[in-house]
């Protein structure tokens, strides 16, 4: 038996979406515990998928900026 799944976008203009940063976690930057847990969470990302770091992001726009924390234009 296979399963078909199928995925939909939905749009709407009236859509307000809210994202208040470190409302769950709290600023790393306040806690050493919290800090610690950032740094090997860092870590780990960098061990795990190392290729992202090492060579340019395959996903990236070419028209954004990679070393702006931003990415302008």
């Amino acid at each position: 038996m296979t399963f078909l799944w199928c995925y939909s976008t939905i749009f709407t203009l009236y859509a307000e979406l809210y994202y208040y940063e470190f409302t769950s976690r709290g600023r790393e930057e306040a806690d050493k515990e919290k800090l610690k847990r950032w740094k090997r969470e860092q870590a780990l990302f960098m061990q795990r998928w190392p290729e992202f770091f090492v060579d340019e992001d395959p996903w990236l726009n070419p028209n954004l900026i990679s070393d702006s924390e931003y990415f302008a234009l």
